[in-house]
């Protein structure tokens, strides 16, 4: 049987006044794209935890 590998990502919708946060892309197939802050899950790591690490500068 073929092993399979899969990777978790969590993604966050963040908004000021009304606008909504965007990051840039700024490696990987998808370089200078818009999309939202987030990106992998860490093995142990709750999707919480993944969110709030992605939100510290």
């Amino acid at each position: 049987m073929k092993r399979q590998n899969f990777r978790l990502g969590v993604y966050a919708l963040v908004t000021c006044n009304s606008d909504v946060v965007l990051i840039r892309k700024a490696k990987g197939p998808f370089t200078g794209k818009w999309d939202l802050p987030g990106g992998g899950i860490e093995f142990g790591e709750s999707p919480l935890e993944a969110l709030a690490a992605f939100g510290r500068p």
